[in-house]
């Protein structure tokens, strides 16, 4: 029975058959060359599909492969919006209910908090 893949592999392959070879997404994604090809082997062996055709040109999508790629159109976009979430820092809001005494102290006292 074939296994599902993990997400991460989804969207390196997604990204490495957008750049058209492994060097661009080892920069991007902090993952090293061999490490991507030896994933996306495991990746094709584990789906049962022969996703790139490797080469001196780089990696090209096969038929199959691009048919694999627009079921992960979704996944990656997710993927991408996820990464823009981790980049940006999430600013906790604060709500605080408080009589005319202690409003006008936290209002003095703010830049020390903040």
């Amino acid at each position: 029975m074939k296994s599902i893949p993990s997400l991460d592999d989804l969207d390196l392959f997604a990204r490495i058959a957008q750049a058209g070879g492994l060097a661009v997404v080892a920069q991007q994604s902090g993952v090293s060359v061999p490490t991507l090809s030896r994933r996306m082997r495991a990746l094709e062996l584990q789906i049962g599909v022969h996703l790139f055709e490797r080469g001196s040109h780089g990696y090209r999508v096969t038929a199959l492969g691009r048919a694999f790629l627009s079921e992960t159109r979704a996944l990656q976009a997710e993927a991408q919006r996820l990464r823009r979430m981790v980049a940006t820092p999430l600013m906790a809001e604060v709500r605080i209910t408080a009589g005319s005494w202690t409003s006008a102290f936290l209002a003095q006292q703010l830049p020390r908090f903040w």
